[in-house]
């Protein structure tokens, strides 16, 4: 196949460039992540210089969460899903004590 590997976390599995993820962690991603993949994909949002909008990356975050809430690493999970959310312009949520 090719040197291309699937971009979830600690998936090593061989797929084709054009695809984000193997088959076995796209069916672990959220409706709504895939909803939000759509919406920022680079073949719908205008490229500037041949470059993925920034929001294209927040919502490749969120499925990366959403793998790995999946598979249990909710540490992980929660990180991609923080840096999604920047990436987004989604402002993060304050906690008060």
């Amino acid at each position: 196949m090719t040197d291309h590997t699937c971009h979830a976390i600690g998936c090593d599995t061989p797929c084709p460039p054009a695809l984000l993820m193997c088959a076995p962690c796209w069916v672990l991603v959220s409706s709504r992540t895939y909803r939000l993949l759509r919406r920022y994909h680079p073949s719908r949002a205008g490229r500037i210089k041949g470059q993925p909008p920034v929001k294209w990356f927040g919502a490749v975050c969120h499925a990366r969460a959403d793998v790995c809430e999946a598979r249990g690493d909710y540490d992980t999970a929660e990180k991609q899903r923080a840096r999604g959310d920047r990436l987004l312009g989604k402002t993060p949520e304050v906690t008060r004590g």
